[in-house]
C-alpha cells in the first residue's frame, strides 16, 4: 500500500501537467459550447491553441516538450494547411468588432509564417470583397423591390384620401450646387465603402458582457449590408455538439411509449426544452402560477364540454 502513495515528484508532474493542460480544458469547454458560442470564436481559439503548443515546446522540462510535440502534430494534421481551412472562419474573425482585419492579419502571420500567412490575408480579403458585392447586390434589390411596393401602397391610400395641394418646396441654394459642382469629382474619390469603412474604425474593448450580435444589431444602420453578412456569418455552427445533443434529446423524448408524436410536436418539445435550460435566466414557476390558473380552468371547462357532447352522441 505504501508503494502506491504519490510521492512528491509525482505530485510535481501532476502540477506541472496540470497547469499545462487547463488551458486545453477550458478551450475544449468553449468551442464545445452549445448555447453561446458564436463562429467569431473559432479562429481566436485555434491560434491561442498553436501560441500555448509554441510555449510548450521551448520549456525548459522534457516531459513538456515531448507532449507538445506529440500535439503539434495532432494539431497540424487539422489547422497546419490552410488550403483546406474553410474561409468562413477567417470571415467571421473579421466581423468580431474587438479583432478586425489587422487582428487577422497578425493571427495569420503567427500561424503560418509571415509569408504563407500574408499570402493567405491577400486571399481572404480578395473573397471577402467579392461576398461584399453579392451581397450588396442583393440589397440593393432588395432595396428597390420594398420601395416599389410602398408607393403602390402609398398611390392605393391616396385614392382614398382627398388629394391637397402639394407644399412649397426649397428653392436650391445656388452656393451649394457650384459647391457640388466643383467638389464632384474630389468627393468622388474619397467615399468609402462599408467594408472600408469597419476595419478603419477602432476596435471595440472586449470584456465578458460584450455582446457581439447585439453590437451588429444596433449598428445595422450605419452598416447595413455588413449586418447582413455578419448575421449569416457568426450564426454558423463551429462544432457539431448542438446537433447531436438535439439528436440525443430527440431519441429520449420520442421512445417507445411515446411513439405516436408528430415531427413538429417533437421539435416544439426539444426547443422548449433547449429554452427553458439558459444559464442566466433560471426558470421561477411560482411567478407563473396566477397567470396558469385561468388558462388550467378555462381548459378544463373545455375538456368537461367535449366529454359532455361525446357521452351525449352515444345515447342519441
Amino acid at each position: 500500500m505504501a508503494e502506491c502513495i504519490p510521492t512528491f515528484v509525482n505530485w510535481e508532474n501532476v502540477k506541472k501537467f496540470t497547469t499545462c493542460l487547463s488551458y486545453f480544458y477550458v478551450t475544449t469547454l468553449r468551442i464545445f459550447g452549445s448555447l453561446y458560442v458564436t463562429s467569431n470564436m473559432h479562429f481566436q481559439e485555434i491560434v491561442d491553441l498553436s501560441i500555448m503548443l509554441d510555449e510548450m515546446l521551448v520549456s525548459d522540462d522534457q516531459q513538456i516538450i515531448l507532449m507538445g510535440r506529440k500535439m503539434r502534430e495532432k494539431f497540424n494534421k487539422y489547422w497546419g494547411d490552410p488550403l483546406k481551412m474553410n474561409n468562413l472562419i477567417f470571415f467571421a474573425h473579421v466581423f468580431d468588432p474587438s479583432s478586425k482585419m489587422k487582428h487577422l492579419l497578425f493571427a495569420l502571420k503567427a500561424l503560418f509564417g509571415p509569408e504563407e500567412g500574408l499570402k493567405l490575408f491577400d486571399t481572404v480579403n480578395d473573397k471577402l470583397t467579392i461576398l461584399f458585392v453579392e451581397y450588396e447586390k442583393a440589397y440593393v434589390h432588395g432595396g428597390s423591390s420594398a420601395y416599389v411596393s410602398l408607393s403602390q401602397s402609398s398611390e392605393a391610400v391616396s385614392v382614398q384620401t382627398p388629394i391637397l395641394p402639394p407644399p412649397a418646396k426649397r428653392h436650391m441654394s445656388l452656393m451649394k450646387a457650384k459647391f457640388d459642382e466643383q467638389n464632384k469629382g474630389s468627393d468622388s474619390g474619397s467615399r468609402k465603402s462599408e467594408l472600408e469603412l469597419y476595419p478603419s474604425e477602432a476596435t471595440v474593448e472586449n470584456d465578458d458582457n460584450f455582446n457581439i450580435l447585439k453590437w451588429w444589431k444596433l449598428n445595422s444602420g450605419r452598416f447595413p449590408i455588413l449586418s447582413r453578412m455578419a448575421r449569416d456569418i457568426l450564426v454558423v455552427p463551429i462544432s457539431t455538439v448542438a446537433s447531436e445533443s438535439a439528436f440525443s434529446t430527440s431519441g429520449r423524448v420520442l421512445d417507445c411509449f411515446r411513439s405516436s408524436l408528430t415531427p413538429r410536436l417533437v421539435e416544439a418539445l426539444v426547443c422548449t426544452q433547449d429554452w427553458l435550460r439558459p444559464e442566466a435566466c433560471p426558470l421561477v414557476i411560482e411567478e407563473c402560477l396566477d397567470e396558469l390558473e385561468p388558462f388550467e380552468q378555462g381548459y378544463v371547462l373545455k375538456l368537461t364540454c367535449i366529454y359532455y357532447l361525446i357521452c351525449n352522441s352515444f345515447y342519441i
